[in-house]
C-alpha cells in the first residue's frame, strides 16, 4: 500500500507515488522536489554551521 501525504495546496491526502493531487490537480511531484532540496540546503548549512563552532571561529 502506497503511503499517502498531504497535498500542500487543498491538504487531501494524496499518494506519495501520485504526480498530481486527484482532488486539485496540484502537481505534488514538484512540489517533493522542492522540499528535498530545501532539506539538503539546511543540513549543508547546519553542517557548515557546526563545523565553523569546531574550529573556534
Amino acid at each position: 500500500m502506497a503511503r499517502l501525504i498531504k497535498c500542500p495546496d487543498c491538504g487531501q491526502k494524496v499518494s506519495k507515488r501520485a504526480q498530481a493531487c486527484p482532488s486539485c490537480g496540484y502537481h505534488v511531484a514538484k512540489y517533493r522536489g522542492q522540499n528535498q532540496a530545501f532539506k539538503v540546503l539546511m543540513w549543508l548549512i547546519l553542517i557548515g554551521i557546526f563545523a565553523s563552532y569546531l574550529q573556534g571561529g
